[in-house]
């Protein structure tokens, strides 16, 4: 009888084994399902995610910068926040969220710039454009913008007028130079 009892005993404890194992296994298939469909969730948000940055590009070479209303576009295209998509256009130096200017005025502010009288040229400039670093004026015309350097060390100070270097910079020339770019508008 101890030897049936063990036997039955023994089948009795691999069959709940046995259920027990199919149990974990069913438990563990629905965990891994719920778990891949979280993932693909995830993936598909990262995808959507992912569509930001092309999207943002689009809208910088159709308009040249990105508006408000693209913003709210790109949201609800790709679910991801205004918030988040603001964050990456300022982050990203290629991404603007004002039109650009007809013409670009950069000013090193670097050390050897500085040093050499760049701040005058700057408050120059602030002055007679009625704008600072970054703004543009109300005729949209001009933007401003300070750079930490231009690569020009021994030429200081420097502007950027439309990429063209100019060099040795007082404010007197640089009144001449913003007033030679308004008078090709009236010519």
């Amino acid at each position: 009888m101890s030897i049936s009892n063990g036997l039955y005993g023994g089948m009795c404890f691999l069959k709940i084994q046995s259920i027990k194992r199919k149990i974990h296994f069913v438990k563990t298939q629905q965990f891994v399902k719920l778990n891949f469909e979280v993932n693909m969730k995830e993936c598909d948000c990262k995808k959507q995610q992912t569509k930001v940055i092309p999207l943002l590009q689009k809208e910088m070479e159709k308009c040249g910068y990105v508006s408000q209303e693209a913003i709210e576009k790109i949201s609800e295209t790709t679910k991801v926040s205004c918030a988040e998509i603001y964050g990456v256009v300022t982050f990203y130096s290629q991404f603007r969220l004002k039109p650009k200017a007809k013409h670009s005025i950069s000013i090193c502010t670097g050390t050897a710039c500085f040093v050499l009288g760049a701040g005058v040229v700057c408050d120059t400039l602030e002055k007679k454009l009625g704008i600072g670093d970054g703004g543009i004026t109300e005729d949209g015309f001009i933007e401003l913008h300070y750079v930490r350097c231009l690569g020009c060390c021994g030429l200081a100070p420097v502007v950027s007028i439309d990429g063209a270097i100019h060099s040795n910079v007082t404010p007197l020339s640089i009144n001449t130079l913003v007033d030679k770019l308004y008078a090709e508008v009236r010519d």
